[in-house]
């Protein structure tokens, strides 16, 4: 069976699609490459110029995109609601791969390629919709990360303000007051965040065995399952220790078999 594989290289206006095909005999041809906006018109225009690339019904096509920002999201949805076949692909692992290609040049239109090469060369799975609960947290935890670091950088101009000369002491109180304001964001988002996982109690009680898990405290271990769509994404523990930034050194011992067993009985 031939094997037709559309890389998509997504950014907020616009992207970059790449098909590529490998048939019956293994050889791999470039069918085209385009942009289209990151609209509806845009998606409709290229679902058709991507279908006409398919010969015949024998053919498998297969959409491949990185999982990054949000960006991809409108589009994985429309390709899904029109019965496609989409795969939606760490971006990590897109980056080890071009790594492994010796890529230099970095453009929208080579990124496409490099996801369509990994695509004809990979067994891909299924992308599935994010459920409503995890959307709904995942946006709670991102609204999280992001008054964090507003308040992190208003704590650092704070502390500049008052280190400077002539202090102003107008400009001092509303600093603060920005500050007081943020914790109590925080602190809304975070009652948020518990509430809903409390709607769910196989959920919470999965959260509770995660956060044994050695690195994984509570606020890291729901964005990861928010994030992943409940760790659909990970086939072990390494790629979720890799996801989340831990030294997975740490896990390099005789509790990693253990581990990863604690980790298959509690997958979301």
């Amino acid at each position: 069976m031939s094997k037709l594989i559309i890389g998509i290289d997504i950014s907020m206006n616009d992207f970059y699609a790449c098909i590529k095909v490998r048939t019956e005999d293994n050889s791999i041809k470039i069918k085209g490459t385009r942009s289209f906006e990151n609209t509806d018109q845009g998606f409709e225009n290229f679902l058709s110029w991507s279908l006409k690339q398919k010969k015949d019904d024998e053919w498998s096509v297969r959409f491949v995109m990185e999982a990054t920002g949000v960006y991809y999201e409108n589009l994985a949805y429309y390709l899904h609601s029109q019965n496609q076949k989409v795969s939606v692909v760490l971006a990590n692992k897109i980056k080890n791969y071009i790594k492994s290609l010796n890529v230099k040049t970095k453009t929208d239109k080579v990124d496409a390629k490099t996801i369509a090469s990994f695509g004809i060369e990979r067994e891909l799975e299924n992308w599935e919709p994010m459920s409503p609960m995890y959307k709904t947290l995942r946006d709670l935890c991102r609204e999280l990360l992001s008054l964090k670091k507003e308040k992190q950088r208003a704590q650092s101009q704070l502390h500049a303000l008052e280190k400077a000369h002539q202090k102003l002491h107008t400009v001092i109180k509303l600093k603060r007051e920005q500050i007081a304001f943020l914790e109590k964001a925080i602190d809304v988002i975070r009652k948020d965040i518990k509430a809903t996982v409390k709607k769910d109690p196989i959920l919470e009680n999965r959260i509770k065995k995660l956060e044994t898990i050695p690195g994984l405290g509570y606020e890291t271990v729901v964005i990861l399952v928010c994030e992943t769509n409940g760790f659909t994404l990970f086939k072990n523990i390494r790629q979720v220790v890799s996801y989340a930034g831990i030294d997975i050194t740490h896990f390099f011992s005789t509790k990693l078999k253990n581990q990863e067993e604690k980790m298959r009985n509690i997958r979301i």
